[in-house]
């Protein structure tokens, strides 16, 4: 454990093999060293990762859901779900587990013995941000903000101090007091900033503005304008109705825009949600614009990514399961698939059919248990097929359904036919 802290692989790895020898149906230690072969390759061989703990999992054979070693397991493959954009399969995995890692953080903190996870470095409380996350990423804002109180009361002490905005530092030695066994004040303050976060989240979600204004107040008097917070105000103001307000919030810290050191680049989410906003406002044609702009700042980003890790992916691949060799935080960098289904509609207002069936088409990847999704594609092929009724409603149309009349004067009958126009008769 202490050379995997210490980034020594290599002398971690043999270490392993040797514990192997003496210990080969040892679960906790096939799994470390599957870990510690995964860190070894800079998080890039995820394949062989995904594979490693299938077979470990295999042999565990543990159906009951407490078992530590298959929590790990089933955590770890959540996390892989997660980085793959496989959001509803690590919904379902982690939903097992939530209560074993939750117990495990304040239970083991701030390390865990004999058995480590990828964000094996992250805990006490990054798993919450993580079962946060998957619940806002599954539609399921009632479920965090339900579990954002548990955690609150559990962990963080609710006194009234200022927030911290140090959230992106990370968990040192010292967040953990090691007498008491608590979190540090610095870090409790950077923790209720990650809630507040989240939970106006949440509240945009479920349309309530009032908590979510509250919310952001708070978020406001305690960092100022932020990345994060500035996305937030821009989509609270969305939700509100005051389309133009929430153009003018991306607009006022383009500075903001540029300072980034990972993950999706801010410029692919400042035109997506520029696009969004214009699609509100009834200018399609502008959301297209901006659209086509996120388009090519996120082929960009995969460029980059290629020329970096030199292995391209290939669509069979991705269909068939298999991740490129990217790092794992690289793998849902690319917001390919959700930047298609937004042009898909965008062009679906636009009034181009056939391209918006195209791009619907091919988010099905990523989308394919949305009915809405499905239900757009299915438009997309009536309007390319049939745009209007206009024909069938004329005379001589209606006429055709007429087969004969029977009859005279008062007592005249119309016999009508099956209904199909003359070119469908044979």
């Amino acid at each position: 454990m202490n050379e995997f802290k210490c980034r020594n692989y290599v002398i971690c790895l043999a270490l392993l093999d040797s514990l192997c020898t003496t210990r080969s149906h040892d679960h906790k230690v096939m799994l470390n060293k599957a870990v510690a072969e995964y860190y070894k390759s800079n998080l890039t061989k995820a394949n062989d990762f995904r594979l490693a703990l299938n077979d470990i999992s295999s042999k565990v054979n543990s159906d009951e859901v407490y078992d530590v070693t298959q929590s790990l397991l089933l955590y770890n493959l959540a996390i892989l779900h997660y980085h793959s954009r496989q959001y509803q399969a690590a919904y379902s995995v982690m939903e097992k587990v939530i209560p074993v890692i939750v117990d495990l953080c304040k239970t083991m903190c701030p390390a865990l013995p004999a058995c480590t996870t990828i964000a094996g470095s992250f805990f006490p409380y990054e798993p919450t941000y993580f079962v946060c996350d998957l619940h806002v990423t599954a539609l399921q804002p009632d479920k965090a903000l339900a579990f954002l109180s548990q955690i609150e009361n559990d962990g963080v002490s609710s006194d009234a101090r200022p927030i911290s905005s140090d959230r992106d530092e990370g968990l040192k030695e010292d967040t953990w007091n090691s007498r008491t066994g608590a979190l540090s004040q610095d870090k409790r303050d950077s923790w209720k900033f990650v809630i507040y976060q989240y939970r106006t989240r949440c509240y945009l979600m479920l349309k309530l503005i009032k908590l979510a204004k509250s919310s952001l107040k708070v978020l406001l008097s305690s960092t100022g304008m932020t990345v994060g917070i500035m996305f937030l105000k821009s989509q609270f103001e969305l939700v509100r109705g005051n389309c133009q307000k929430a153009a003018r919030v991306l607009n006022s810290a383009p500075d903001l825009l540029t300072s980034q050191t990972g993950g999706t680049p801010l410029l692919v989410m400042y035109y997506n949600d520029m696009a969004v906003i214009h699609l509100h406002m009834r200018k399609p044609n502008l959301a297209l614009h901006y659209l086509r702009e996120a388009v090519e700042r996120n082929s960009a980003y995969e460029n980059e990514i290629r020329r970096i890790f030199g292995k391209e992916s290939d669509a069979s691949d991705l269909s068939r399961g298999i991740l490129p060799e990217w790092p794992l935080q690289s793998l849902s960098g690319s917001q390919y698939c959700t930047l298609v289904y937004n042009l898909g509609i965008t062009l679906l207002h636009c009034g181009h059919f056939q391209r918006a069936f195209d791009c619907l088409l091919e988010s099905v990847q990523l989308y394919g248990t949305n009915p809405r999704l499905w239900l757009r594609l299915a438009e997309c092929c009536a309007m390319v097929h049939r745009q209007s009724n206009e024909e069938d409603r004329q005379l001589s149309k209606k006429m055709e359904v007429i087969e004969r009349s029977v009859g005279s004067g008062v007592h005249r009958k119309l016999v009508i036919g099956c209904g199909l126009g003359k070119d469908h008769i044979k």
